[in-house]
Formats: C-alpha cells, sequence, structure tokens
C-alpha cells in the first residue's frame, strides 16, 4: 500500500467543516452549564449544607409550624427591592411571550444577581432556614432560565419559568405581610 502525504492545506480541507452558528452554539452551551455548576455549588457551599428543596415542601406540610416574621433592617428598603424585582419578573414574563431571547437573557440573570437574603439586611443565621432555601431555589431556577434562553430552548425555558413563579408564589404565601 502506498502512504499518501499530505500538506497541511489538504488535511485542513479533509477536517468536517462546523459553521461559526454551531461554534457559538456550542460555546453559549458551555458557558450556560458552566454558570449552572458554579451558581449551584455556591449557594450550596453558601448555605453551609447541601439542602433540598424538596425540604420546603415537606416544612409547609407541618401542621404544628408557626409561620416566623420575616426580620429585616428596613421594611422601606427590603420593599424597594422587592418591588424592583417584581417589576423585573414581569418585563421577563413579557419577553417570554415575545420569545425575545436577549431580553430574556438579560432579565433572567438581572434577577439572578438580586439576592432577598441581601434585601433583608440581616445575616443568614438570622433569617429562617426555608427562607435561604427558597432563595437558594429562586437562584438556581432563575439560573436555568438564562441557560434555556441561550440554548433556545423553549419548553425547558417555560418549565424553569413555572418553578421560578412557584418559587416566588410559595415565599410570598409564606412571608408577604397580608394587605400588602
Amino acid at each position: 500500500m502506498e502512504k499518501r502525504i499530505m500538506s497541511k492545506s489538504q488535511k485542513q480541507e479533509n477536517r468536517p467543516f462546523i459553521s461559526f452558528y454551531e461554534l457559538e452554539r456550542k460555546k453559549s452551551f458551555l458557558i450556560g452549564s458552566i454558570l449552572l455548576v458554579a451558581t449551584t455549588i455556591f449557594f450550596s457551599l453558601s448555605c453551609g449544607r447541601d439542602e433540598n428543596p424538596d425540604e420546603i415542601t415537606a416544612l409547609y406540610e407541618k401542621e404544628d409550624l408557626s409561620i416566623p416574621e420575616l426580620p429585616y433592617e428596613s421594611k422601606k428598603i427590603f420593599r424597594m427591592h422587592m418591588n424592583s424585582l417584581d417589576d423585573t419578573y414581569d418585563s421577563l414574563e413579557e419577553s417570554i411571550d415575545r420569545q425575545a431571547w436577549e431580553d430574556i437573557r438579560t432579565y433572567a440573570m438581572e434577577m439572578n444577581k438580586s439576592s432577598t437574603v441581601l434585601f433583608t439586611g440581616k445575616r443568614k443565621e438570622d433569617l429562617p432556614h426555608d427562607y435561604i432555601l427558597l432563595d437558594t431555589r429562586f437562584h438556581y431556577h432563575t439560573l436555568a432560565l438564562v441557560v434555556a434562553s441561550q440554548e433556545r430552548e423553549m419548553v425547558s425555558l417555560n418549565m424553569e419559568f413555572e418553578k421560578v413563579k412557584k418559587t416566588c408564589d410559595d415565599c410570598h404565601v409564606r412571608y408577604k405581610e397580608k394587605g400588602s
């Protein structure tokens, strides 16, 4: 058999062609995956132990569990931050309806960067355990929204948005003051 010697340009011609779009998509997926893993690890470690979001459901199902008042330094500042977060949530919901992928990513990332724990002005140790779990779950699902928007996966985007909505609703049922 004859061994054929190929030049560098001939070798490059025989390589499979990857389009710019495919390369960018793989790059976005990799970045999103890294962000998702990093955030999950960060929040697991920041709470002091690996929490299970199902613990929240178990806490709600206990009949004898009294609802503690959420402590915060300034009610006015806390409400201001929560109103801003609510506006971002509304903008995110509108962007999802329009399938405006960049807007979805922007609003989801903005929500992810906000921290209801920080809004309280208290240390984590001074807050109820399930409030910390809800905040962790919120961050996890908003980051998953960012990844889904980068991949333009409408099905997973809708599923994660429903999880964000449920997390917000769970927190409001438990901690939002009546009449506010």
